[in-house]
């Protein structure tokens, strides 16, 4: 994680001074980590994607909260956000009755006289549970609404949030998920009510471009081993390289990583009306419209997580 947050995984294309192609670059240091390392992805790619909604709408009581957001430093201490030297930040979405389906979300939000909100329910999946704060959808009077929900209230108190247990899941071990109960916990509203859908889906794009990523980096990594598999091993007098059939494996596996670094190179960029292609504009035109994004964002990361 120190070595992640040093190399700005989690931030560079957000720095006030950052420079044309930062993303390709980001996205350079992000795959060879993944090759070495996935379990401590999770909560590098929540901060990166939720860093500039936040930026933009981060509560004021939690203004001080952007300076360790943009820094170098990996702090696990258990101590309220401004007094820290880095931050991490996690999502809450999904609920046992809905699943995919946030619109039905049953966790409630009542408005309090200071303008917070104290939230009463729970998330089935709850990403990152040792994370700083926690971006989640919950009901309000005007509908759902993305909330700011942080581990620990500015005077140091615990925030009302039970984890009933890490996930028992295949794969990732390194970093669980949990179920989580909110017992009127405290949060504060990131846009308007009812806008919920709208502000985490600004998160929810760029998780899905990690995704992305980390498929092709667990491909490559597939490759390289097999490679050097196919070069040392020996039967029937050969190489398993030198085998017309392994060759055609080989092969296979060699245009179907090419294949999908292109595609990746070709992600539209936030903030941008065009795609990056190796941090140049690409000559296709890309999808211009925000609903066009999203559609090209889900359909590369099924395809390209399908394949890996």
């Amino acid at each position: 994680m120190q070595g992640l947050c040093a190399n700005r995984v989690h931030n560079l294309p957000w720095e006030e001074d950052a420079r044309s192609g930062v993303f390709v670059a980001r996205a350079a240091r992000f795959m060879l980590h993944a090759q070495v390392e996935a379990g401590t992805l999770c909560p590098i790619t929540m901060t990166f994607a939720a860093t500039p909604l936040l930026q933009q709408a981060l509560p004021p009581l939690f203004a001080d909260w952007r300076a360790p957001l943009l820094s170098d430093r990996y702090d696990p201490h258990q101590q309220p956000g401004v007094q820290k030297r880095g931050l991490l930040i996690g999502m809450g979405m999904t609920e046992k009755q809905g699943g995919s389906d946030v619109l039905s979300n049953s966790t409630r939000a009542e408005r309090l006289e200071d303008g917070s909100y104290q939230l009463t329910g729970h998330k089935w999946f709850f990403s990152v549970p040792q994370s700083d704060a926690h971006l989640v959808l919950a009901q309000a009077n005007g509908g759902l609404t993305c909330f700011f929900v942080p581990r620990l209230l500015p005077d140091g108190t615990r925030n009302a949030i039970r984890l009933e247990r890490l996930k028992d899941k295949l794969g990732n071990r390194a970093n669980a998920s949990s179920e989580a109960e909110f017992q009127q916990a405290l949060g504060w509203a990131l846009g308007e009510e009812g806008e919920g859908i709208r502000q985490i889906l600004k998160m929810g794009g760029l998780t899905r471009f990690d995704c992305a990523l980390g498929s092709h980096s667990l491909m490559r990594r597939a490759l390289s081993v097999a490679l050097y598999h196919a070069f040392q091993r020996q039967a029937f007098g050969h190489n398993l390289v030198d085998l017309p059939l392994m060759r055609q494996v080989l092969g296979k596996m060699a245009l179907q990583l090419e294949g999908r670094r292109r595609s990746c190179s070709a992600w539209p960029t936030p903030g941008s009306s065009h795609t990056t292609r190796c941090g140049r504009d690409s000559s296709r035109p890309p999808p211009s419209s925000p609903s066009a994004k999203r559609e090209f964002r889900s359909w590369l990361r099924r395809w390209r997580c399908w394949v890996g």
